[in-house]
């Protein structure tokens, strides 16, 4: 669907994306990417911000690797498998290694091939920084904003030992407009916590809690957003569904059609 008057593709229009939340829930924040797509306004994107999963796939749409592709690829993803449990190391539960495989094959090495400005954060357990990567090599920057801690292993890259950005800041919203105020920013937040969600084993208190925990920082970001996706899922974060990754995916659709329609 293409709208033929679109407010939004205009020569000196900027943007910056700002995408925040982190595994199955990427699907919804690709349809966005996809309608962006849609509306030719990829050549106004001139900023793209990942945080944990989301510097996973938005590496590949920085790559120009249209969202459809992105969403094939990743649909049939088995990141969590006992084959590749690893109780031994004593800093993680599950090994990269298979995931390093998985992205090294369609991504360029470093930030600078990449076809538009892509931060990636991260944080530094060394000295308990918050790193945004934008240059040098990429997957090492990619695999250490996505190590979940205590679950997958830290990441040494360079001075740095890397561990999921969301530790010390999932919404660089603030840190997008310091770098680029000129630009309107578009923040796909996935974090609107659901209220009286069933409680019913040790699993569900840990997703809740740790939704809870992420909300911090939302607010203080709201008003620097120009247009702004912000609304629970209604599924689990450690959801591995396949029916449910494609169900965010069309709820993604809805909103953008409700959403730029206007």
């Amino acid at each position: 669907m293409f709208f033929l008057e679109n407010p939004y593709v205009k020569e000196s229009k900027k943007y910056t994306v700002v995408i925040s939340w982190w595994w199955t829930r990427w699907f919804y924040a690709l349809w966005v990417l996809k309608w962006i797509e849609e509306l030719k306004m990829e050549q106004n994107i001139k900023a793209l911000y990942g945080v944990s999963a989301w510097s996973l796939v938005g590496s590949f749409w920085a790559a120009w690797m249209k969202a459809d592709r992105v969403f094939d690829k990743f649909i049939d993803f088995k990141l969590v498998g006992l084959n590749r449990v690893n109780f031994l190391l004593g800093e993680g539960i599950l090994k990269w290694n298979y995931l390093r495989e998985f992205i090294q094959k369609d991504l360029p090495k470093t930030f600078e091939e990449l076809k538009i400005p892509f931060f990636v954060g991260a944080t530094d357990l060394k000295k308990a920084n918050f790193i945004l990567f934008s240059k040098w090599e990429l997957v090492p920057a990619v695999v250490g904003s996505t190590s979940i801690p205590g679950v997958f292993p830290p990441v040494e890259f360079g001075d740095y030992i890397l561990a999921d950005g969301w530790v010390m800041n999932n919404f660089p919203v603030a840190k997008a407009k310091e770098q680029f105020p000129e630009n309107e920013i578009i923040w796909i937040n996935l974090n609107k916590f659901q209220e009286n969600q069933n409680i019913k084993n040790v699993l569900d208190v840990l997703n809740v809690s740790f939704e809870i925990m992420l909300r911090a920082g939302i607010d203080a970001g709201l008003n620097l957003v120009d247009h702004l996706f912000y609304r629970s899922l209604g599924i689990s974060v450690l959801s591995s569904d396949k029916k449910g990754m494609k169900k965010i995916y069309e709820l993604g659709r809805r909103d953008c059609v409700n959403y730029f329609s206007k």
